[in-house]
C-alpha cells in the first residue's frame, strides 16, 4: 500500500513536472520566435530622399505576424498627407517593404516663418523653414502664422484657393507661372516670366477660367503675345507686346 502511495505521488510528480517542462518550452520558443519575426529592417521605394516618413517606430520590434498591411498602411496614409499612397508587404523573417507614391505641390505658400507646400485642393502636404523645390510662391498678404497649420490640414482662405485653382488652369495650357501675388479679393496675380495675368474672386472663377484659355490660345494661332491680361472686369483687358 505505501508503495502504491508514493508511486501515485510519483506519477502526479511527473505530470507536475512535465507541465512545467511544456509551459517553460512554450515560453522559449515564444520569446526566441517573437524575437527572430521582430520587424528590424524596414525598405522604402519611391520616396524623394528629402522626406521622412512618419509613425514608423511603431513598427520596429513589432512581431511581422501581428503587422495587419491594410490597417497599418492606412495609419501611415493619415500621419503623412504628403503620400499618395502606402503599400505594406512583409519581407520574412523581420523585414517590412513600403512602397510609396507622393503627392506633389503645385505651390508653396510664403508664411511668417517658412513655406506651406500645398495640394491643387489646398492641403498642406509639408511645411518647411526653408523653400527647398521650384514651385510657384504665394505671396499672401498677410502672413499666416506658421506654427498654427499642420499637415494635413486645409487652407480654407477663398482667395488662396481661387489662386490654385487659376494655377492650375494655367499650367494645363502650358504656362510657367513663377509667384502669385494675392493683394486681396479683387487682385490676383500670376506672374511669368515676362507677362502678368490678373485675376478677381468677386466675378465668377470658371468664366475668367475660360477667358484665359480662350484667348491665350487665339494668340497662339495668331502668333502674338501680351504682357498684361486682366480678367478681373466683364471685358478683358489686354496689353499687346
Amino acid at each position: 500500500m505505501p508503495l502504491t502511495k508514493l508511486s501515485r505521488r510519483w506519477e502526479s510528480g511527473k505530470k507536475v513536472f512535465g507541465l512545467i517542462f511544456l509551459i517553460a518550452v512554450f515560453f522559449a520558443l515564444f520569446f526566441l520566435g517573437n524575437n527572430f519575426f521582430a520587424v528590424k529592417k524596414i525598405r522604402i521605394v519611391g520616396l524623394n530622399g528629402k522626406r521622412q516618413i512618419l509613425g514608423l517606430e511603431e513598427l520596429r520590434n513589432k512581431n511581422i505576424f501581428f503587422v495587419d498591411p491594410e490597417k497599418t498602411g492606412a495609419s501611415l496614409a493619415k500621419k503623412n498627407p504628403g503620400l499618395k499612397q502606402i503599400l505594406l508587404n512583409r519581407e520574412y523573417p523581420d523585414g517590412i517593404l513600403l512602397s510609396v507614391v507622393e503627392e506633389t505641390p503645385i505651390s508653396s505658400l510664403k508664411v511668417d516663418q517658412g513655406f506651406f507646400h500645398l495640394a491643387a485642393d489646398g492641403r498642406i502636404l509639408y511645411k518647411n523653414k526653408t523653400k527647398e523645390d521650384d514651385y510657384p510662391i504665394i505671396n499672401y498678404y498677410q502672413k499666416l502664422n506658421y506654427f498654427e497649420f499642420y499637415p494635413g490640414e486645409n487652407i480654407k482662405l477663398r482667395d488662396i484657393l481661387a489662386s490654385l485653382f487659376f494655377l492650375s488652369k494655367a499650367e494645363d495650357l502650358g504656362l510657367t507661372v513663377d509667384t502669385i501675388d494675392i493683394n486681396g479679393f479683387n487682385m490676383i496675380g500670376l506672374n511669368l516670366k515676362d507677362k502678368k495675368i490678373l485675376f478677381s474672386t468677386e466675378k465668377d472663377l470658371s468664366i475668367q477660367a475660360y477667358q484665359m484659355n480662350a484667348i491665350i490660345q487665339t494668340f497662339k494661332v495668331d502668333g502674338k503675345d501680351f504682357s498684361v491680361l486682366d480678367l478681373r472686369f466683364d471685358k478683358p483687358f489686354i496689353k499687346v507686346k
